[in-house]
């Protein structure tokens, strides 16, 4: 994989994922992965954002609604 097919595809798993938390998700998969090379930083960067998006978004949610509620107080 070259680096640019490797950039790509780290950039379009980390799309749905909001800005704050690409850097951390990416030095975790990077640290897990990175001995065995970039195909198994990708795998492990699906692993994480797959495990952590549902959170994430729900998170998201929350904050919104409690703003949302604050304000109207």
């Amino acid at each position: 994989m070259t680096d640019q097919e490797f950039n790509d595809k780290q950039d379009k798993l980390l799309a749905p994922v909001p800005q704050e938390f690409r850097s951390a998700i990416s030095y975790h998969a990077y640290e897990q992965g990175h001995s065995a090379g970039n195909n198994e930083i990708i795998i492990h960067l699906s692993d994480l954002v797959d495990a952590l998006l549902q959170p994430i978004q729900e998170f998201e949610k929350r904050i919104t609604t409690e703003a949302y509620n604050r304000k109207q107080q």
